[in-house]
C-alpha cells in the first residue's frame, strides 16, 4: 500500500509544468486527499480498528477522484525538469502528507485495514 502511495506521489510529481492551472488543480486535489488520509490515520494513535474506521470513509468519499487522478497521472509524460518544478512547489506538503502513510503500514495486516488497503491499491 505504501509502495502504491509512493508511486502515485512520484507520478504526480512528474507531471506537467507547474504553470499549467489544470495540473496545479489536480496536484492540489491529490495532495488534499493524501492529507486527509494521513490525518485520519494519525487520529487513530496506532489503534488499527480506529484507523480503519477513520480512513475507510475518506477513501470511500474520494474513490472517484482517486481513480481520475490515477488516470491523469498515468497519462503524463515523465520529464525531469517538470518533476523538479512540481517537487519544488509541492514537495514539502507531499512529504508531510506521507507521514501518516507510515501509520497505515503499521496496520497493514489488520483485516479491516487490509480491505481498505486493497481499495486504495485498486485506485492507485
Amino acid at each position: 500500500m505504501i509502495r502504491n502511495a509512493l508511486f502515485v506521489c512520484i507520478a504526480a510529481l512528474g507531471l506537467s509544468a507547474a504553470g499549467c492551472k489544470g495540473d496545479d488543480a489536480k496536484m492540489e486535489q491529490f495532495i488534499g486527499i493524501m492529507e486527509d488520509i494521513s490525518k485520519a490515520a494519525k487520529s487513530a494513535n496506532g489503534d488499527c480498528g480506529k484507523m480503519a474506521d477513520a480512513v475507510g470513509p475518506v477513501v470511500d468519499k474520494n474513490a472517484g477522484a482517486m481513480k481520475d487522478l490515477k488516470t491523469w497521472a498515468d497519462g503524463q509524460k515523465n520529464d525531469k525538469a517538470k518533476a523538479e518544478a512540481m517537487m519544488k512547489k509541492y514537495g514539502d506538503r507531499m512529504m508531510k502528507a506521507m507521514d501518516g502513510m507510515g501509520d497505515l503500514a503499521k496496520c497493514a495486516t489488520d483485516p479491516k485495514m487490509e480491505a481498505i488497503n486493497k481499495k486504495m491499491k485498486d485506485m492507485m
